[in-house]
């Protein structure tokens, strides 16, 4: 089986999950609803995956019983999955592009835990630089700031 196919994280490895771990808030995007989609989506991951191991262990061309070359049937069986798989991302919104487009409230209302750690991230990266702007403001000192060629203002 190709290793990126394999099913089961080494027990020491760090994305490794544990039994009751939660990832991330839960969003509560799914519902029962969409229990028929998502078990296609892992119908056609699952046929994908078989697909894949056919190919590595057949090769991409195949002899026929009279010795010519053909085309593995497998490569389209995984063409037709990895397509099936990819409506299937767009549609939950796992794929960049569709990502951007979910608009998720948080049951509480107030901000997310990764709102949260975004927010603190960003102020700790703007905090050396808010600083010295205020120490420059206390001392009455102008920032020197380069003037761009072309520009008289």
């Amino acid at each position: 089986m190709a290793p990126y196919l394999a099913g089961a994280a080494p027990a020491d490895h760090p994305n490794k999950r544990k039994p009751g771990a939660c990832r991330g808030p839960r969003l509560k995007l799914l519902t029962i609803v969409d229990r028929a989609a998502l078990a296609a989506y892992c119908q056609a991951w699952g046929r994908w995956v078989e697909a894949e191991n056919n190919i590595q262990r057949f090769g991409a061309v195949i002899k026929t019983p009279k010795g010519l070359p053909l085309v593995n049937p497998y490569l389209r069986i995984a063409e037709r999955a990895i397509d099936q798989m990819r409506k299937f991302l767009v549609e939950f919104g796992m794929t960049p592009s569709s990502r951007s487009r979910i608009k998720a409230s948080d049951p509480e209302g107030g901000p997310s835990p990764l709102q949260k750690m975004l927010r603190a991230r960003e102020q700790r990266r703007l905090a050396p630089r808010l600083q010295a702007r205020a120490a420059l403001a206390r001392d009455g000192v102008e920032e020197d700031r380069p003037e761009l060629p072309g520009s008289s203002c």
